[in-house]
């Protein structure tokens, strides 16, 4: 069968019948030698080569020319170009290739039937051979990226993968990788990412993981106990380690027949322990409910150099809780939730309230369901004069909302009522020191060397800002600093927050900084409890002195400077304790 003309054809005119190496241009009337390849270079406007652009060219025209320039080229040397690639690559480890971590044998690497890449982007052109066109890939440099990452996107949106895809850490080496590999690289496909990769990334994460182990000798590991209720009403415990290296998840087991009973509960969090090593674990942090404090206690008096500590973040979601039932406060806080109700619930409000506030909302997802309330309240008072701008706006009157009582009521609530938004003000001013250490807590970085002094500066905070507002004010303060009292010293607190605090060279060298009795008092209960050698604890007196007037390695300037710069547990110098 006879090979079809090429399409382009039909804009050139060969100057003798038969020759079709000498044209001219049909639109322009230019003249040219080399065929219908040099016409399309003329056509797609593309300068050099002897080859002047078409000005009659349309910009349909000049895509269409510079995509079959593209594909020319591709079809060409597609298979040549990746031999010589893969032949100048020598075999890693010095193996034979095999079905190995890629799944793939050299022998499929050189077929022709690999995938060719215009089938995936029409933009995109293999690595180019000695003496080969480099004009067309430099010209559309920009449009390459442009579908490369039309293509990244389509792949994440088609496979229901959230954005927050490319902040994984190896998103952007996952596409430098493939570049060094060059034009050509055959991803691997659903077999191979379910067999020996999956298997590779297991080993790879198996010795992640030992390596985490291995640590626990020298730093000693806090053991986590984190409970949540599945879809059938299972009340499942997911079991952590961490340690300064990181955090390995170790297994989840169904504590139903456990969980609510104390002594079946601390049978089962000592048989986690054991699997890790008494001889690692310095504390144990689980839910601060009454069972597991009871489970906590029978703990400590099982392994005498243990600690059991209730989980930071739970705690402080309590004590805003016990916030919000102070008369006051949670007569600000029913008043604020009435208007974002109102608001909510109406969507020509909504929509309304989103015009005047430029789309931010009033209601703000945190952390925790309590610090939701405190951080919703502070974004109310943030759109204050939106608002208020919105209740006396020409469009709430004209709203049929407008003439209903509760409609009214919501807008001399907003409009009018000074004296609630100085509620509010005050409220979020008074909580949002809490949810500061509520953030800290919650957080990636660990906070056990930083919690003791967050929690004296957020009551600071309190007491400042009550210090000129009378007998009321006063009175004020004493009611929260009762609240955050009670479950500081009943529930949070532990000895081994005060160590944390006093072995943090963030504070232990700052000037003017001073532990009080309280802080000492806990270092040494600490001490006592963990090193019950007295040999170890001479040592440890020893160490302490270096410490303390910064001499020896604490003395270093590198030492010095890391002192506020990284967070304690990544400090490069470590006090060595023998357990």
């Amino acid at each position: 069968m006879p090979k079809p003309l090429d399409p382009f054809w039909e804009y050139g005119e060969p100057e003798t019948p038969g020759n079709r190496q000498h044209l001219s241009c049909k639109l322009c009337g230019k003249k040219m030698h080399g065929g219908v390849y040099r016409l399309k270079y003329h056509l797609a406007k593309i300068p050099g080569n002897e080859i002047e652009i078409c000005p009659e060219s349309s910009e349909e025209l000049v895509e269409r020319a510079t995509k079959a320039l593209e594909e020319y080229s591709a079809n060409k040397q597609y298979l040549e170009a990746k031999k010589k690639e893969m032949a100048s690559r020598s075999t890693p480890r010095g193996s034979t290739p095999t079905h190995g971590a890629m799944g793939v044998e050299s022998s499929e690497i050189h077929s022709s039937q690999s995938v060719n890449p215009t089938a995936t982007s029409s933009y995109f052109i293999p690595r180019t051979i000695p003496g080969a066109q480099p004009s067309i890939k430099s010209m559309i440099k920009k449009k390459e990226k442009e579908e490369a990452d039309k293509l990244v996107g389509k792949c994440l949106l088609w496979s229901n993968i959230p954005f927050s895809f490319a902040n994984n850490p190896f998103y952007v080496s996952m596409f430098e990788a493939a570049s060094v590999v060059g034009a050509g690289y055959k991803p691997p496909t659903y077999h191979e990412l379910r067999g020996p990769i999956l298997q590779n990334e297991k080993t790879d994460c198996t010795q992640r993981l030992q390596e985490l182990r291995d640590s626990w000798q020298f730093t000693g590991c806090t053991v986590m106990s984190d409970g949540w209720t599945d879809g059938k009403g299972r009340t499942l415990l997911n079991f952590l380690v961490h340690c300064p290296r990181g955090t390995m998840f170790l297994k989840s087991v169904d504590a139903s027949a456990h969980v609510k009973d104390a002594t079946l509960l601390c049978d089962l969090l000592d048989g986690f322990i054991q699997e890790v090593g008494p001889q690692h674990v310095v504390q144990v942090i689980t839910d601060n409910a009454a069972n597991y404090v009871a489970a906590g206690r029978m703990l400590m008096s099982r392994y005498p150099t243990l600690f059991w500590t209730p989980c930071a973040a739970h705690c402080l979601d309590l004590i805003l809780e016990d916030m919000g039932k102070l008369d006051w406060i949670k007569e600000t806080i029913d008043s604020a939730r009435s208007i974002t109700k109102f608001i909510y619930n109406h969507a020509s409000v909504l929509s309304m309230m989103r015009q005047f506030t430029g789309d931010r909302e009033l209601v703000r997802p945190a952390i925790t369901r309590f610090a939701t309330t405190f951080i919703s309240l502070r974004s109310l008072l943030d759109s204050r004069w939106e608002l208020q701008t919105m209740f006396l706006s020409p469009e709430w009157r004209a709203s049929s909302f407008s003439s209903k009582p509760e409609g009214q009521a919501i807008m001399r609530l907003v409009a009018y009522q000074e004296s609630f938004w100085d509620a509010v003000n005050e409220v979020c001013t008074i909580s949002e020191p809490l949810v500061k250490v509520l953030r800290l807590v919650d957080g990636d970085k660990p906070a056990m060397g930083y919690l003791y002094e967050a929690m004296d500066r957020a009551k600071e905070s309190i007491r400042a800002y009550y210090v000129d507002k009378g007998d009321q004010g006063h009175e004020r303060k004493e009611m929260l600093w009762t609240v955050i009292d009670d479950r500081w010293n009943h529930t949070l607190h532990r000895p081994i927050h005060a160590a944390g605090l006093y072995l943090n060279p963030a504070f232990s060298y700052s000037y003017g900084f001073r532990f009080d009795s309280e802080v000492m008092s806990g270092f040494f209960e600490c001490v006592q409890r963990m090193v019950p050698s007295a040999a170890d604890r001479l040592e440890l007196s020893q160490q302490l002195e270096l410490y303390k007037r910064s001499i020896g390695l604490f003395g270093f300037e590198m030492a010095i400077n890391d002192r506020k710069n990284i967070m304690p547990s990544k400090f490069h110098l470590v006090l060595t304790f023998n357990f």
